[in-house]
């Protein structure tokens, strides 16, 4: 048996996990369009603010690939899938046959989509070739834009500012995070943002970036012109599914799979960012681009390629990070329907504020931003676990006391337990 694995990161490096939990023999090879060894992503902010170095990103050295029988081609690109053939084809021209196949090729960053964008000196920052160039760039300029109110446009904006750069952040959207918090938490992580030197600016966007062949300044819709050397892109992503597409598997937002990860195709398999799934608390069909997500997918969809037959619970929303210290946890749905009942607190001085969303007594999804972020894996798992909160609610949204108190009645009275199967969704603090 020959399982070729196609995509470096989380999903693919956790699907040899997988395959050698049920097959220690069969032949595993992973291609990846990068050419480092499988690293945490979800760092490389740590490598741009200085505080880690490429080798802290690694997550598994030679050595590991050797112990499983692993063959590694880095920094080959798959261009199209072959499912009648079983192969694929890479864009060196290099053939590579399959008795199974998963599809990890995860996301891509989305452009501006306006004039100049390819003049030197403009990154995405979403790999760790990105976050060198960046580096290399940062040391020769004094200020940074960054484009985007996102996750990734305010990491990178904190990574830079550490490094001692003037950053200004520049948001088409009335307020920070409009996809992940509400107004009021976004607020709060504003303002720590500014209280620590970052400039936030809202209601606007680039239409021009300005400079011969290297990038001099920005031309905002405002008629505004910025002077800049750097400018970060940080727009969000999306899943990086055209292999699926052009192999005749079904596609929607990301390549469809099903219980068990399996596309349409025969012996093709799915995981990860590009995957699209159930969602636990809905039932939509869905991509959550999460690192947990991702580990979880793939090493079930390496189970389940060497034979088990384990289901896919599902996953919905969770991001976690901080800023300045500052911690940020939002997961599960996020904007309320009218019959939905919402608990909050804030005390916007000390930077800290709750919110705890119901739906017919049960909790479906919670912003937390200060506080104690281990709060955070305790609520993930009564999403979860669906609880009835009906004699417990009032306890949402007040002190730690009262956290460890409901912590405690829901263990007496229903047995509930915080544990993660490994198929279970926890948080990472990234």
């Amino acid at each position: 048996m020959h399982y070729l694995i196609v995509g470096g990161c989380a999903a693919g490096l956790n699907a040899i996990e997988g395959i050698r939990e049920e097959d220690q023999q069969g032949e595993i090879t992973l291609v990846s369009a990068e050419p480092y060894l499988p690293y945490a992503r979800c760092l490389i902010t740590n490598y741009l603010a200085g505080t880690h170095s490429k080798k802290d990103l690694c997550l598994k050295d030679e050595n590991y690939f050797r112990k499983n029988r692993v063959a590694l081609l880095l920094g080959e690109r798959v261009t199209r899938i072959i499912p009648g053939e079983k192969r694929v084809q890479t864009a060196s021209g290099k053939q590579l046959r399959y008795d199974r196949l998963l599809v990890a090729t995860g996301s891509l960053p989305r452009n501006l989509g306006v004039a100049g964008e390819q003049i030197e000196g403009i990154y995405h920052f979403w790999t760790l070739t990105d976050a060198q160039g960046i580096l290399a760039r940062a040391e020769k300029c004094k200020q940074a834009v960054i484009f985007g109110g996102g996750l990734i446009g305010l990491k990178a904006a904190t990574a830079l500012k550490k490094r001692g750069l003037k950053v200004q952040i520049i948001v088409k959207s009335h307020h920070l995070l409009s996809q992940l918090v509400n107004p009021e938490a976004a607020e709060i992580v504003a303002d720590c943002l500014q209280a620590n030197g970052l400039i936030i600016r809202t209601g606007l966007a680039p239409v021009e970036m300005l400079g011969e062949q290297e990038l001099s300044g920005v031309k905002l819709d405002n008629g505004e012109k910025m002077e800049t050397g750097l400018a970060i892109v940080g727009k969000g992503v999306f899943p990086n599914k055209e292999l699926g597409k052009e192999a005749g598997t079904e596609c929607r937002y990301g390549i469809v799979v099903d219980d068990f990860l399996q596309t349409g195709c025969p012996d093709v398999f799915a995981a990860g960012d590009v995957a699209e799934t159930r969602d636990m608390i809905t039932g939509e069909s869905t991509v959550n681009g999460l690192w947990l997500t991702a580990q979880e997918q793939g090493r079930l969809a390496g189970l389940n390629m060497a034979g088990a037959r384990r289901k896919y619970p599902g996953s919905f929303p969770a991001n976690a990070t901080e800023f300045f210290g500052l911690p940020l946890v939002s997961a599960g749905i996020l904007r309320p329907e009218k019959s939905d009942e919402i608990r909050e607190k804030q005390d916007r001085k000390s930077w800290n504020y709750q919110r705890f969303i119901l739906r017919k007594n049960r909790l479906v999804g919670f912003v937390m931003v200060g506080g104690d972020p281990q709060q955070a894996g305790f609520y993930t798992a009564v999403i979860r676990a669906g609880i009835d909160l009906k004699n417990y609610k009032n306890f949402l949204g007040k002190s730690y006391f009262d956290y460890g108190y409901l912590r405690e009645k829901l263990e007496k009275d229903t047995g509930f337990r915080e544990s993660v199967s490994p198929e279970g969704q926890q948080i990472f603090f990234s």
